[in-house]
C-alpha cells in the first residue's frame, strides 16, 4: 500500500454540508491536468470524504470557504498519511489480490468462514458468503 503512494504527499478531508453537485464540480476542476483529487466516500448526504494531494485538498478547502454557495460548508482534515479510497490504491489492490491468489494456490494460507457474523456496511445485513479473489 505504501508503494502505491510513494512520492505522493496526500491525505483526506471530510466535507460537511456541501451540495454534492457543487463538490463534484470543484473536485473535477481541481483534478484536471492530472492532479489527484477524488471523492472517496459518501458517508451520508451531509458528509462526503475527498482524497487527494495535500496541496490540492488545501486549494479545495480554500474554495469551499470562500465561494458564496459553499461558505457554510465545514472541512475537517482527516488524520491519515495517504489518500485512501481513491484510484491511486488500485495498484495496491491488484498486488493484494495476486498475493492472496498465489498464497491460496501454494496452500500458504487458508480462508475460513468467520466465527462471528459479518455485517455489510451497505445494508446492515449479515454477509452469508465470501469471495476471496477472482483471478
Amino acid at each position: 500500500m505504501m508503494d502505491a503512494c510513494k512520492g505522493i504527499d496526500g491525505g483526506m478531508i471530510a466535507v460537511l454540508l456541501c451540495p454534492l453537485p457543487v463538490l463534484m464540480k470543484m473536485v473535477s476542476e481541481l483534478s484536471e491536468g492530472g492532479s489527484l483529487c477524488e471523492i472517496a466516500n459518501m458517508n451520508s448526504p451531509k458528509q462526503i470524504v475527498v482524497s487527494g494531494e495535500r496541496k490540492v485538498l488545501e486549494e479545495l478547502t480554500r474554495r469551499l470557504k470562500t465561494e458564496k454557495e459553499t461558505r457554510r460548508c465545514k472541512v475537517i482534515p482527516l488524520n491519515v498519511s495517504y489518500p485512501f479510497h481513491c484510484s491511486i490504491m488500485k495498484s495496491a489492490s491488484l498486488e493484494l489480490d495476486q498475493f492472496v491468489h498465489d498464497s491460496l494456490q501454494k496452500h500458504d494460507i487458508e480462508i475460513l468462514s468467520p466465527k462471528v457474523p459479518v455485517l455489510s456496511n451497505v445494508d446492515g445485513f449479515p454477509v452469508l458468503s465470501f469471495c476471496c479473489c477472482d483471478l
